[in-house]
């Protein structure tokens, strides 16, 4: 996927943004000794903010049939958008791009009744772009941490239940984003699919 975005009537900028559509570079998975192993690389060309490359790994071993461990790695970069940039009254034309470092361990596995899996992760940002409320524009966090818990419960029959509690350890993100209790962020979710 190629993308061109221009805007000429109010700002003359030009921004040019290549990436491939299935997003990745490069791919592998194997298997040795019952450990999975998945790498992954991405490039990203973006004309006003330059090159980057990041990437992932993946790590899975089987405990039982039916309990598997995971570890995974992630970094990642995000762009600005162009209304996050641009969009008049409401914008920032001197935002930088988001880059991040992800970690995540957990374990799933399957029963008679359907699937479970827990997981903690981590997430350092550098440059978290959000929402300032004092400006009404979208502004830089120089660094923020998401350290979250997440357990979910699907069922053979077509019930999924998720929930997930994220603890945000940076105080300018939590009043940029509207917390009403500083530090935590609760998710529930209950499912029925047909």
């Amino acid at each position: 996927m190629f993308a061109l975005i221009v805007d000429t009537s109010k700002h003359p900028k030009r921004r040019v943004i290549y990436t491939l559509a299935s997003k990745c570079l490069w791919f592998h998975k194997s298997t040795v000794a019952k450990h999975d192993i998945l790498l992954s690389l991405r490039h990203d060309d973006n004309q006003q903010f330059g090159s980057r490359v990041t990437g992932g790994a993946g790590w899975g071993y089987p405990l039982t049939e039916n309990i598997r461990l995971l570890a995974n790695f992630g970094s990642a970069f995000k762009a600005p958008t162009f209304n996050e940039l641009y969009f008049p009254g409401f914008s920032n034309p001197n935002l930088r791009p988001e880059d991040s470092r992800s970690y995540e361990f957990g374990t799933r596995g399957k029963a008679d009744w359907g699937n479970w899996s827990l997981n903690v992760y981590e997430t350092h940002i550098l440059h978290l772009i959000a929402f300032d409320a004092n400006t009404f524009a979208p502004a830089n966090i120089d660094q923020a941490c998401i350290r979250g818990f997440e357990g979910v419960i699907s069922t053979h029959k077509h019930w999924r239940l998720q929930g997930r509690i994220e603890n945000l350890f940076n105080e300018r993100y939590e009043t940029a984003a509207f917390f009403n209790q500083p530090g935590r962020n609760f998710f529930a979710m209950v499912r029925y699919q047909p």
